[in-house]
Order: C-alpha cells, then sequence, then structure tokens
C-alpha cells in the first residue's frame, strides 16, 4: 500500500516577488499539475539565486516525491529542516520513508510531525499505514480512528482502519468501514473491492461478486478484482466463470502469478489436468519459490498418474516450506500410489507432526491406521 504523498505549502517570510520566488512559485504550479520535472527545474532556479531558504528545498523535495526519486526527497527534506526546524517537512520524509519500506523512520518522523502539529490528521493517517505495513493492526487502528476524530469525512482513513480491521480478521468492523469510505466517495473502487474481500473471507460470495462488480465499473481495467472475483466464482462451484475472470486479470497483468496458480486450480477443479499443469508451470516461472504451486501441480501430476513427477513437486514444496502438511499428506499418497508403504507412512506422520488443520489430521491419522494396521 503506497502512502499519498502530502504537498504541504510553508509560508514564505519574503516581503516581495523577488525572482526566486517567482521560480518557486511557478515550480509548485507545475507540482500541482503533475508536471513534476518543469516543476524540479524552477525549484533548482530558485536555489541557485538563494540557496538558504528551507521552502525551495522542502518543495523540490516533494517533486522529488511525486516521482518516486524517495533518496533525493529525503536528501532535500534533511537540508530544509536543517534551515528549519519547525517547517513541515517531517510529515513528507516519513512518506517517503515510507515508500521505501523504512517504516520505524517513517513512524519516527510522523511522530515528530505530531509534536509540532498534534491535530495533523494527515501524520496520524500516515503513521496508521506504516504500522499496517508493519503489520501492528491496533496502533494502526487507533492512528487511524484518530485521524476521523480530527477528520469526520476522512474517506481514505476509513477505508484504510477497514483494511486493518480485515488484516486482524474482524471483518464486521471492516465492511462497516468500507460502507462508511463509500458513504463519502460513491465512487472509490478500492473500498469497494476490500468490500468485496472482506465479504469473501466471510464466505458471502454473492455479496462479494455484487462488490466486485462495482469496483470493476468504476475501474474496468482493475485486474485485483478480476482476480478476486474469479476466486469468488471458484467457491462457489462456478469454475468456467472463475477461468474467464482470471484470464481476464491475466490480459491486464500477465506477470500475475497468482491469477495463473488460481487458473490452475479451476482447470483442475473440472478435470482438465494438462491446462491446469500448464498454469502452474507458467506461476512458478514467475515465482520460482511458489511452494502452493508446486503442491498443486504435484497433485495434476498425480491425477494423470505421473507420480515421479508428483513426487519431485511435493519435495520442491517441502524444501521451500518444510511446514507444509498438506504436502507431506499427498506426497504420502503419491508414495501410496507407488507401492512404497514406508515412505508413505513417514509422510503421512510427518503431515502429522507439522498439521494445523483438523481435515488434515483426520486425513493423515486415518491412513496411518489403515497402513500400520495392515
Amino acid at each position: 500500500m503506497r502512502i499519498s504523498l502530502a504537498l504541504s505549502v510553508p509560508k514564505l517570510n519574503t516581503a516581495a516577488l523577488d525572482a526566486a520566488t517567482i521560480y518557486l512559485y511557478r515550480g509548485n504550479a507545475y507540482n500541482k499539475k503533475g508536471e513534476y520535472d518543469r516543476a524540479i527545474a524552477d525549484y533548482n532556479q530558485a536555489l541557485q539565486l538563494n540557496p538558504k531558504l528551507a521552502a525551495f528545498f522542502y518543495h523540490r523535495g516533494s517533486a522529488y516525491g511525486h516521482k518516486g526519486e524517495y533518496d533525493r526527497a529525503i536528501a532535500d527534506f534533511n537540508q530544509a529542516l536543517k534551515l528549519n526546524p519547525k517547517l513541515a517537512a517531517f510529515n513528507n520524509r516519513g512518506i517517503a520513508y515510507g515508500n521505501k519500506g523504512e517504516y520505524d523512520r517513517a513512524i519516527a518522523d510522523f511522530t515528530q510531525a505530531l509534536k509540532l502539529n498534534s491535530k495533523y490528521a494527515e501524520s496520524f493517517y500516515n503513521r496508521g499505514i506504516a504500522y499496517n505495513d508493519k503489520k501492528e493492526y491496533d496502533r494502526a487502528i487507533a492512528d487511524f480512528t484518530q485521524a476521523l476524530k480530527l477528520n469526520s469525512k476522512y474517506a481514505e482513513s476509513f477505508y484504510n482502519r477497514g483494511n486493518a480491521y480485515g488484516n486482524k480478521g474482524e471483518y464486521d468492523r471492516a465492511i462497516a468501514d468500507f460502507t462508511q469510505a463509500l458513504k463519502l466517495n460513491p465512487k472509490y473502487a478500492e473500498a469497494f473491492h476490500s468490500r468485496g474481500n472482506a465479504y469473501n473471507d466471510k464466505k458471502e460470495y454473492d455479496r462479494a461478486i455484487f462488490d466486485y462488480n462495482y469496483a470493476l465499473i468504476l475501474n474496468p481495467k482493475y485486474a485485483e478484482v478480476f482476480h478476486n472475483r474469479g476466486i469468488a466464482y471458484g467457491k462457489k462451484g462456478e469454475h468456467n466463470r472463475a477461468i474467464a475472470n482470471f484470464t481476464q486479470a491475466l490480459k491486464l497483468n500477465p506477470k500475475y502469478a497468482e491469477s495463473f496458480y488460481n487458473r490452475g486450480n479451476a482447470y483442475g477443479n473440472k478435470g482438465e489436468y494438462n491446462r491446469a499443469l500448464a498454469d502452474f508451470t507458467q506461476a512458478l516461472i514467475l515465482n520460482p519459490k511458489y511452494a502452493e504451486a508446486f503442491n498443486n501441480r504435484g497433485m495434476a501430476y498425480g491425477k494423470k498418474g505421473q507420480h515421479d513427477r508428483a513426487l519431485a513437486d511435493f519435495n520442491q514444496a517441502l524444501k521451500l516450506n518444510p511446514k507444509d502438511a498438506k504436502a507431506f499428506y499427498n506426497r504420502g499418497i503419491a508414495y501410496e500410489l507407488k507401492d512404497d508403504k514406508v515412505k508413505a507412512i513417514e509422510s503421512y506422520r510427518q503431515a502429522l507432526a507439522v498439521a494445523q488443520d483438523p481435515q488434515v489430521k483426520e486425513l493423515a491419522q486415518r491412513k496411518l491406521k489403515e497402513l500400520e494396521g495392515k
């Protein structure tokens, strides 16, 4: 999740519009238009004329941040803060750190911004996003809640608090927040998508599909929505519709490994194992560490009676995830079909040792009882 780069405008300590200030104002105009290279060129001119005014560094840093050049942005915010430690640059430097994945530094900057202005809703919001990215969901929720106390119409805070609740598995609270975000912004495609995901997690697939449909009306090129709508159709057993959605996601994003994987699952559920194998293989080309794809490709090979290939894939899945109970169980099945009772028993025991899913435990216990009783 990217943090949006806010552009705060500090007051200029100048009594007249000198040449440097004119470059600054024109740079700001280009910045607001999204013409960041032109903005930077004007800020450079301003700095040549007056290299000691913090605002020039601040605004150039904001332009670099918009361009995704976060190191340059940070360097400019650092210089701005040296010249004026009370400038609003802490918030924007925090955003740059957050976009670099340096969440602790981002949090420190947002905290400093809040020391300077305790009613700065944007800094609570941005700190909440950094906490969410660190998977500290309770802290994220606390910050989004504080942002909403300061600005009750902050749709993005409702949306991201909903994401934090969803990450905690509190789907009803997540749905309530996404709904509130949509009341404030009925064209918020991301909120429809995320509410659909929450319904999907609650196994309310028709409601999920309804929200995905609206998200796609608002944004027909939203690959993740096609992907997740495909998952919802798959859960309903509508495999052809699932395949159509994964295919559309892949047209929009040909490197979407998860869509190849899930389309492979749908083909497997239809008994079209050659197509399933092709999709699992493509997923693995894109992500060679995709343990689930090795496991499911192994299952497809098993359905075709190619047990040696199945075993190779289950072993690879287990190298990537040594606690994959399903892969141990499936490997046991493959050994059993090859009449290797000793190795089958060993795999079922390993499955039982690491299994968290009660169904996998029950299946492994049943297999062990059958084989060890013979």
